[in-house]
């Protein structure tokens, strides 16, 4: 049975990603650019998913699939020899989203789950405008485990801010009802929190 690793980044590396999130609130200089936050973020949740995937480890192998594919962008982890996972993370403390491709055969929604993880819930940012916002801010990470069929009928839904590419994104508290960010959320992230189910279910399948 899966169950969550209760993963949380070192303390340096955190508290790092938190000052970056004052910085930006505050519209202060951050301690590392925009561009290495991303990388630190990407390789957070690679670690978050791996202490995920190292229950499997007597049951199936997991592979990295940068070291498999071959003109497959869609995935990048391959459980079992035959489940795509996609994993997407980030560190904002506002919301939780990624994009996509707008069309729903695109090569980047050929997999069969998503893992996303959100390392902004361990960070506090409420300071400045944020101050007195309801934004849960927890010890470990929040898993979100979506099967790819989900996601494909979110992205052909077409909710979206913009034009550009299909974004999906919850925001973590109430926002003035009727804007364009507050209509184009996919509100059903928020049932898929937590649901190692979903991958002990197409390991069984």
């Amino acid at each position: 049975m899966l169950h969550d690793p209760n993963f949380r980044p070192d303390e340096p590396e955190r508290a790092l990603l938190e000052s970056c999130v004052h910085a930006s609130v505050l519209r202060r200089p951050a301690p590392i650019r925009g561009h290495e936050r991303a990388r630190l973020s990407d390789r957070l949740a690679t670690e978050a998913a791996d202490a995920l995937f190292s229950q499997l480890a007597p049951v199936c192998p997991v592979q990295d699939a940068n070291h498999i594919r071959r003109n497959q962008p869609g995935y990048d982890f391959l459980v079992d020899g035959r489940i795509r996972v996609q994993l997407k993370g980030n560190s904002f403390v506002e919301s939780i989203g990624w994009a996509h491709s707008p069309d729903p055969a695109a090569a980047d929604l050929a997999v069969d789950l998503l893992l996303a993880v959100d390392l902004g819930v361990v960070l506090d940012g409420r300071v400045g405008r944020l101050a007195g916002k309801p934004i849960p801010v927890r010890p470990f990470v929040d898993y979100y485990l979506v099967p790819g069929t989900v996601v494909r009928e979110w992205v052909a839904a077409g909710r979206r801010v913009n034009g550009r590419g299909a974004h999906i994104y919850l925001y973590k508290y109430p926002l003035q009802p009727g804007t364009k960010e507050e209509i184009g959320q996919t509100r059903e992230l928020a049932d898929w929190r937590g649901r190692f189910d979903v991958l002990a279910s197409l390991l069984r399948s």
